[in-house]
C-alpha cells in the first residue's frame, strides 16, 4: 500500500491488472489519483475463477481444468457478455455491504467522476483465469526511468494490499517495464469494456440514487407481498391444454396456491362465496397431476359429489368420496382403493372439520398425516366461531407442533391461545397460508376481468327494498311471551360445566367442560331467535328437537350417565331427526349412551339442581310447542307477505330466488310455493345443485344444462 500510494502521485499513467475490483482497495488509492491522467485497470471474471478453483482444488483432474479453460478462450460473444453482466452484479452485492456512510458516498462518486472523464478506464478479461497481478506506472518525464511495476500476489482490496501474508516484487528497469506494459496492453485488447456497466451499477447503488421515505414503504410492501405477485412460471406451461379454464383472477389465485402448496404443504382457498373456488381448486389438482406426477383424491359434503364426480370426470383428477362417509364404522382409508397413495388431497368445505373431537376428523387426519401429503382447503368460512376452528383445520396438513410458518410463539398451540387472548393477530399467520378475495377485490383490482369464452363478468348492481311484515301478527299474539321463554330459559344442558362441583372444577377435562359452555348458552338463545325469526315451521321443529333431546338427556341423568361428549351428542341428535319413541327405543338409547358417556361421573355434578333446570328447561319447551303447533300457514303473516310480493310486478312473470338460512324453512316454502310454475328448491341434502341451477339459468351455465331432462327450464327457485 505505501508504494502504491507513493508512486501515484509521481506517474501520469498506471495499469492494475487484478483478479478481482473491490471498493476496499480503491478507497485506500483514491486520494492520490490527482495527478494520474489515465488508470487502467483489468479484472477478472468473478465466475470463471470459481469455476476453475473448484475443478482444480475440489476434483484436482487437469484435464477439466484445461477444458473449462478452452471454453473460455473459445467462448461466444454471448456468454462473455453473461460473464460481464455477473461481474458486475457481484461489485453491486459488494457496495449493498458497504457501510453507508459519508465516506463510502463520498468514495463511490469519486469513482463514478472518474470514469465518466474517462480517467479511470476499466475491463472484464474473459478469455481465461486472470492469475497475475500487476501494478504497473508510467513516471512523468522528471524521472530517469520510463516506470516501475509491482508484481505480486494482492488483489486490489485493503486486506490483499495490506495483508502481511501477501508476497509482492517491485520490478525496476526499462526493459523489464516495457515487457510488462506489453504483457498488460496484449490482455488488455482481449478483454470485454466494463466503463458502461461498473458506472451503472455505481449511479444505481445507495450512494448515488438516493431513495425516499415512500420508497422504502413501496419495498417493504412488496417484500410482504411479493411472492402473491410474481407468477411462476409452471402453470402457465400447460394451460391452454391440460387446466379448466380459469378467469384471471382465478388463475392468479391458482399460481399464488401453488407457492403457498409448494412452501407449506397446505393452503386455504377462501375466496367469497361465487367467485369460483371450485375451479381453482379443480384446476390446482390437475396441475399438481400433470406437472408433478401427484395422485388426487377429493373429499366434499355428499350435497358436493355429483358435482365434483363431474370436474373429476372432464379433467381426470382422481377419486371422490363424500365426507359423510367418514362417520361410518367400516371405512378405512388406509386399505379403501380410492384413497391408496394418494399424495395430494383436496378438502371441499373444509370448516366441517374445525372440531377435532369428532369421529370424522379423528380418521382424516390420522390418514393424512400418515405420510406427506399436500391439502387443498377450500372454505368461504375458515372462522365460524373460534380462532381454534382455524388451528383443527391447519393441523390436517401441519402436524407438527412447531410452526413452519414464520410467526411468533413459534409453538402453534402457544401462538393461538395468545390469538384468542387478544395478544396476537390471526393475520399474520393467515397472510402465509390463506388466499382470499371479495367481490369488492375483484371490481377493484380486476376490473376488465372476463369469462373464458371472453364475456365481461358483471356484478349486478343490488337495488334494496326492505319488505315489513308483522312478527307478532305471525305469530298469532303470542310473540311476547314467546319472546320471555326464550330469554328466560336455563339452558342448562348446553352449560353442564356450570354444574360442576367446587372442588372438581380444577380438573382438566371438567375445566374444558367448562370452556366449551361458556358461551353456548348465549348462542343456543341466539340459535332460537333466529329461527323464530325464519319461520313459524323452522321454530316449531326446533322447539320438538331441543324438547325431545332434553327429556331423553333427563332421563339419562336419572340413571346416573351424563351424555356429555361428541358421540353422545351425535346419539342425541340422531334419536331426535328419526324421532324415535317408546319404551324399547328408550332402553336402546341409554344404553347406547352409556358406552359413549363414561368420561363424567354424576357425582362430581350438583345432580339435582341440574335435573331441576332442566325440568324447567323442558316445561318452558312444553309450552312454547303448545303455543305455535296451531299456527297454520294461512294464520303465518310473513309467509302470506310472501306470497303477495310474488304475486305482482316485478315477480310476477319473471324468474325468482328466494334465499333462506334454514332448511326446515326451505321444506316449508317449497310447500305452500307449489302454485309457482317450475319451481325447484336446492339445498345440501338433496341431489345435485348444479343440474338445477344449469335449469334455471342456461345461458349461464351451459356446462350443466341437461336436455333430456323431463323439467329442461326451472323458473322459481328456493
Amino acid at each position: 500500500m505505501d508504494h502504491i500510494n507513493a508512486l501515484l502521485p509521481q506517474s501520469e499513467r498506471a495499469r492494475f491488472a487484478v483478479g478481482y475490483f473491490f471498493l476496499s482497495g480503491f478507497s485506500a488509492i483514491s486520494s492520490k489519483l490527482k495527478e494520474v491522467k489515465e488508470l487502467r485497470i483489468l479484472i477478472g471474471n468473478t465466475t470463471t475463477r470459481e469455476t476453475i478453483e473448484q475443478l482444480a482444488e475440489g476434483y484436482r483432474r487437469l484435464e477439466l481444468v484445461e477444458r473449462v479453460q478452452q471454453r473460455q478462450e473459445y467462448a461466444t460473444d454471448r456468454e462473455r457478455k453473461a460473464w460481464t453482466q455477473e461481474t458486475a452484479r457481484n461489485i453491486q452485492g459488494s457496495m449493498e455491504l458497504m457501510d453507508q456512510s459519508e465516506d463510502a458516498e463520498e468514495l463511490v462518486a469519486t469513482l463514478a467522476h472518474l470514469i465518466e472523464e474517462k480517467r479511470i478506464q476499466v475491463k472484464v478479461y474473459t478469455k481465461g483465469r486472470l492469475h497475475a497481478k500487476a501494478y504497473i506506472f508510467d513516471y512523468t518525464t522528471d524521472h530517469y526511468e520510463p516506470g516501475l511495476g509491482i508484481v505480486g500476489s494482492s488483489n486490489l482490496s485493503l486486506s490483499g494490499i495490506q495483508h502481511n501474508t501477501e508476497l509482492n516484487v517491485v520490478v525496476h528497469g526499462s526493459d523489464n517495464h516495457e515487457v510488462l506494459v506489453k504483457w498488460f496492453d496484449k490482455l488488455w485488447d482481449e478483454a470485454q469494456d466494463f466503463d458502461e456497466a461498473l458506472l451503472n451499477e455505481l449511479k444505481q447503488s445507495w450512494a448515488l440514487n438516493p431513495v425516499s421515505p415512500y420508497d422504502i414503504y413501496v419495498k417493504t410492501l412488496y417484500t410482504l407481498v411479493k411472492d402473491r405477485l410474481e407468477e411462476e412460471e409452471a402453470p402457465r406451461v400447460i394451460w391452454d391444454r391440460e387446466m379448466p379454464d380459469l378467469t384471471d383472477f382465478q388463475r392468479a389465485a391458482m399460481n399464488a396456491a401453488v407457492r403457498i402448496l409448494n412452501r407449506y404443504g397446505g393452503v386455504f382457498v377462501s375466496d367469497v362465496v361465487g367467485l369460483g373456488k371450485t375451479y381453482i381448486g379443480a384446476a390446482l389438482l390437475k396441475y399438481y397431476r400433470t406437472v408433478h406426477r401427484m395422485r388426487p383424491v377429493i373429499f366434499c359434503p355428499a350435497s358436493m359429489v355429483r358435482t365434483w364426480e363431474d370436474f373429476s370426470n372432464r379433467y381426470d383428477l382422481g377419486p371422490v368420496i363424500s365426507t359423510g362417509l367418514l362417520t361410518e364404522q367400516g371405512i378405512d382409508l388406509d386399505r379403501d382403493l380410492r384413497t391408496e397413495d394418494r399424495d395430494i388431497v383436496l378438502i371441499d368445505e373444509s370448516d366441517e372439520f374445525r372440531y377435532s373431537d369428532t369421529q370424522r376428523y379423528g380418521k382424516l387426519r390420522t390418514w393424512l398425516i400418515k405420510q406427506p401429503r399436500k391439502a387443498v382447503l377450500l372454505t368461504a368460512t375458515p372462522r365460524n366461531n373460534t380462532v381454534w376452528d382455524i388451528y383443527n383445520q391447519l393441523k390436517l396438513f401441519h402436524p407438527g407442533e412447531r410452526s413452519e410458518v414464520p410467526v411468533l410463539p413459534a409453538r402453534l398451540r402457544e401462538y393461538f391461545k395468545q390469538v384468542e387472548d387478544g395478544n396476537k393477530r390471526i393475520q399474520d399467520l393467515l397472510r402465509h397460508i390463506l388466499i382470499r378475495r371479495t367481490r369488492k377485490h375483484i371490481q377493484q383490482y380486476y376490473p376488465n376481468a372476463t369469462l373464458p369464452d371472453g364475456r365481461s363478468i358483471i356484478f349486478p348492481q343490488r337495488e334494496l327494498d326492505t319488505i315489513s311484515y308483522s312478527i307478532a301478527a305471525t305469530y298469532q299474539g303470542v310473540y311476547a311471551r314467546l319472546r320471555d321463554i326464550i330469554r328466560d330459559m336455563h339452558y342448562a344442558r348446553y352449560g353442564l360445566g356450570e354444574y360442576v362441583k367446587k372442588e372438581k372444577k380444577a380438573e382438566r377435562h371438567y375445566r374444558d367442560l367448562y370452556s366449551a359452555g361458556r358461551n353456548l348458552r348465549g348462542l343456543i338463545r341466539v340459535m332460537l331467535f333466529k329461527r323464530f325469526e325464519s319461520s313459524v315451521q323452522a321454530f316449531r321443529l326446533t322447539v320438538q328437537n331441543m324438547l325431545h333431546i332434553n327429556r331423553a338427556f333427563l332421563q339419562a341423568l336419572e340413571q346416573d350417565i351424563v351424555p356429555a361428549g361428541v358421540r353422545a351428542q351425535e346419539l342425541l341428535y340422531a334419536t331426535a331427526r328419526e324421532g324415535s319413541a317408546g319404551p324399547d327405543s328408550d332402553v336402546q338409547l341409554l344404553a347406547a349412551l352409556e358406552k359413549v358417556s363414561g368420561q363424567y361421573r354424576i357425582e362430581d355434578f350438583e345432580a339435582e339442581t341440574l335435573k331441576q333446570h332442566l325440568e324447567d328447561d323442558i316445561q318452558a319447551l312444553e309450552e312454547m310447542k303448545a303455543l305455535v303447533d296451531s299456527i297454520t300457514p294461512g294464520q303465518d303473516a310473513k309467509l302470506q307477505r310472501l306470497l303477495a310480493l310474488l304475486a305482482d310486478p316485478p315477480c310476477k312473470g319473471n324468474k325468482v330466488i328466494v334465499f333462506t338460512q334454514y332448511s326446515d324453512t326451505l321444506d316449508y316454502l317449497f310447500d305452500n310455493l307449489q302454485h309457482l310454475p317450475n319451481l325447484e328448491r336446492i339445498d345440501s341434502n338433496r341431489g345435485s345443485p348444479m343440474s338445477i341451477v344449469g335449469r334455471f339459468a342456461p345461458k349461464a351455465n351451459p356446462q350443466y344444462v341437461q336436455s333430456a331432462h323431463p323439467l329442461f327450464k326451472a323458473k322459481s327457485l328456493v
